[in-house]
């Protein structure tokens, strides 16, 4: 359909892995929750724009950019290099809005 798509702001790629680098000392089994961006969006070809941020101290700009790589369809990375995870600029007078939702809406069908 026209207009579905995805725009992920610092996502990760496997939580197993996130958890990793901040508690490398703890073994990867007795994680409850497997959450998998790179195995659950497998399926997904609709368009996606994925924001990193290059400093990010909670989930990495290499997670966001791994899951990136991994999306089949149409796809578009925008990273903010001196940001950290939770200093993105989303400021609505961003020209990232209208070209991310131009993206979405034009690669959508």
């Amino acid at each position: 359909m026209q207009g579905q798509g995805l725009f992920l702001v610092t996502p990760f790629a496997r939580l197993g892995d996130v958890v990793q680098m901040h508690y490398p000392f703890l073994p990867r089994f007795i994680l409850r929750d497997r959450y998998d961006p790179v195995r659950d969006l497998a399926g997904f070809a609709a368009p996606a724009v994925v924001l990193v941020a290059g400093r990010d101290e909670v989930v990495s700009a290499a997670q966001g950019r791994l899951l990136f790589e991994s999306l089949r369809g149409p796809k578009r990375l925008v990273e903010q290099e001196g940001a950290t995870h939770n200093g993105v600029d989303l400021g609505p007078g961003l020209p990232l809005w209208p070209e991310a939702v131009a993206f979405l809406l034009r690669s959508g069908g």
